[in-house]
Protein backbone atom coordinates (compact mmCIF):
# COMPACT_ATOMS: atom_id res chain seq x y z
CA UNK A 1 0.00 0.00 0.00
CA UNK A 2 1.12 3.74 -0.75
CA UNK A 3 1.71 5.92 2.42
CA UNK A 4 1.06 9.03 -0.26
CA UNK A 5 -2.08 8.99 -2.16
CA UNK A 6 -2.10 11.45 -5.37
CA UNK A 7 -5.94 11.49 -6.63
CA UNK A 8 -6.06 11.89 -9.78
CA UNK A 9 -9.48 12.53 -11.27
CA UNK A 10 -9.27 9.36 -13.30
CA UNK A 11 -8.64 7.85 -9.67
CA UNK A 12 -11.33 9.78 -8.04
CA UNK A 13 -13.55 8.20 -11.25
CA UNK A 14 -12.61 4.89 -10.28
CA UNK A 15 -13.47 5.44 -6.73
CA UNK A 16 -17.16 7.02 -7.28
CA UNK A 17 -17.56 3.66 -9.73
CA UNK A 18 -16.31 1.29 -6.93
CA UNK A 19 -18.36 3.12 -4.62
CA UNK A 20 -21.54 3.12 -6.11
CA UNK A 21 -21.04 -0.97 -5.98
CA UNK A 22 -21.31 -0.87 -2.37
CA UNK A 23 -17.90 -2.66 -1.85
CA UNK A 24 -16.23 -1.88 1.32
CA UNK A 25 -14.25 0.88 2.44
CA UNK A 26 -11.44 -1.89 2.66
CA UNK A 27 -12.32 -3.77 -0.61
CA UNK A 28 -11.92 -0.38 -2.56
CA UNK A 29 -8.77 0.46 -0.94
CA UNK A 30 -7.03 -3.01 -2.04
CA UNK A 31 -8.03 -2.52 -5.39
CA UNK A 32 -6.88 0.92 -5.85
CA UNK A 33 -3.50 0.63 -3.64
CA UNK A 34 -4.51 2.71 -0.70
CA UNK A 35 -5.75 2.50 3.28
CA UNK A 36 -9.04 2.38 4.17
CA UNK A 37 -8.76 5.60 5.75
CA UNK A 38 -7.62 7.12 2.57
CA UNK A 39 -10.71 6.05 0.82
CA UNK A 40 -13.25 7.06 3.56
CA UNK A 41 -11.00 10.74 3.60
CA UNK A 42 -11.65 11.56 -0.36
CA UNK A 43 -15.34 9.88 -0.46
CA UNK A 44 -16.49 12.65 2.08
CA UNK A 45 -14.25 14.99 0.15
CA UNK A 46 -15.52 13.63 -2.68
CA UNK A 47 -18.94 14.42 -1.33
CA UNK A 48 -20.02 10.83 -1.73
CA UNK A 49 -23.66 9.56 -0.37
CA UNK A 50 -22.80 8.03 3.33
CA UNK A 51 -23.13 4.44 3.24
CA UNK A 52 -25.26 2.31 5.44
CA UNK A 53 -22.98 0.70 8.60
CA UNK A 54 -21.81 -2.76 7.78
CA UNK A 55 -21.38 -3.15 11.21
CA UNK A 56 -24.70 -5.52 12.35
CA UNK A 57 -25.09 -7.75 15.10
CA UNK A 58 -26.59 -11.28 15.43
CA UNK A 59 -29.12 -10.67 17.50
CA UNK A 60 -30.43 -7.29 16.90
CA UNK A 61 -33.26 -7.71 19.65
CA UNK A 62 -31.90 -7.85 22.92
CA UNK A 63 -32.76 -10.65 24.99
CA UNK A 64 -35.19 -10.57 27.79
CA UNK A 65 -34.33 -12.61 31.18
CA UNK A 66 -36.70 -13.74 33.36
CA UNK A 67 -36.72 -11.15 36.60
CA UNK A 68 -35.97 -13.34 39.75
CA UNK A 69 -38.12 -12.54 42.77
CA UNK A 70 -35.23 -11.76 45.22
CA UNK A 71 -35.77 -12.32 48.71
CA UNK A 72 -34.75 -9.29 50.71
CA UNK A 73 -33.48 -9.96 54.53
CA UNK A 74 -32.08 -7.15 56.47
CA UNK A 75 -28.74 -6.80 56.12
CA UNK A 76 -27.29 -7.26 59.41
CA UNK A 77 -23.53 -6.20 60.37
CA UNK A 78 -21.70 -8.49 63.06
CA UNK A 79 -18.84 -6.33 65.30
CA UNK A 80 -16.51 -9.38 67.19
CA UNK A 81 -15.46 -7.63 70.54
CA UNK A 82 -11.87 -7.44 70.81
CA UNK A 83 -10.22 -8.60 73.86
CA UNK A 84 -9.05 -5.22 74.07
CA UNK A 85 -12.74 -3.04 75.18
CA UNK A 86 -12.70 0.24 75.02
CA UNK A 87 -10.25 2.12 72.17
CA UNK A 88 -9.11 5.72 73.09
CA UNK A 89 -10.04 8.63 70.41
CA UNK A 90 -6.85 10.79 69.19
CA UNK A 91 -7.90 13.64 71.33
CA UNK A 92 -7.86 11.53 74.87
CA UNK A 93 -4.81 9.55 73.37
CA UNK A 94 -1.60 10.11 76.35
CA UNK A 95 2.25 9.63 76.64
CA UNK A 96 2.50 6.14 77.87
CA UNK A 97 -0.32 4.72 76.02
CA UNK A 98 -0.78 2.19 72.91
CA UNK A 99 -0.40 4.18 69.65
CA UNK A 100 -1.57 1.17 67.38
CA UNK A 101 -4.40 2.71 65.34
CA UNK A 102 -7.71 0.34 65.31
CA UNK A 103 -9.75 -0.29 62.30
CA UNK A 104 -12.96 1.64 64.55
CA UNK A 105 -10.66 4.90 63.95
CA UNK A 106 -9.70 4.90 67.70
CA UNK A 107 -5.97 3.79 69.14
CA UNK A 108 -5.45 0.79 71.60
CA UNK A 109 -4.63 2.75 74.51
CA UNK A 110 -2.83 -0.40 76.44
CA UNK A 111 0.17 0.59 78.51
CA UNK A 112 3.67 1.54 76.60
CA UNK A 113 5.89 -1.38 76.64
CA UNK A 114 8.46 -0.68 73.65
CA UNK A 115 8.45 2.49 71.16
CA UNK A 116 4.91 3.65 71.02
CA UNK A 117 3.33 0.37 71.32
CA UNK A 118 1.59 -1.92 73.83
CA UNK A 119 3.54 -5.36 73.91
CA UNK A 120 0.81 -7.39 71.24
CA UNK A 121 1.64 -4.56 68.87
CA UNK A 122 5.21 -3.85 69.40
CA UNK A 123 5.43 -7.67 68.14
CA UNK A 124 3.70 -6.90 65.41
CA UNK A 125 5.76 -4.10 64.57
CA UNK A 126 9.41 -5.11 65.38
CA UNK A 127 10.82 -7.64 63.71
CA UNK A 128 14.69 -8.99 64.38
CA UNK A 129 16.86 -8.86 61.52
CA UNK A 130 18.21 -12.21 60.57
CA UNK A 131 21.89 -13.06 60.44
CA UNK A 132 23.18 -13.67 56.85
CA UNK A 133 24.08 -17.01 56.37
CA UNK A 134 26.53 -19.18 54.06
CA UNK A 135 25.03 -21.18 51.66
CA UNK A 136 26.28 -23.18 48.86
CA UNK A 137 23.90 -21.53 46.41
CA UNK A 138 25.00 -17.69 47.20
CA UNK A 139 27.93 -17.15 49.78
CA UNK A 140 28.73 -14.15 51.53
CA UNK A 141 30.94 -12.35 49.28
CA UNK A 142 33.87 -10.08 50.85
CA UNK A 143 34.69 -7.34 49.20
CA UNK A 144 38.28 -7.41 47.09
CA UNK A 145 40.63 -4.26 48.10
Amino acid sequence: MRTRTDWTPERDEELRRLWATGRSTRLIGLELGVTKNAVVGRSHRLDLPARRSVVTTRNPKPVQLPVKQQIRRPLVVVRKRSKMSGGVSLAALRDGQCKWPRDDGLFCGQPVVRGPYCQKHADTSYVEAKKPTRSATYPIRKRWR
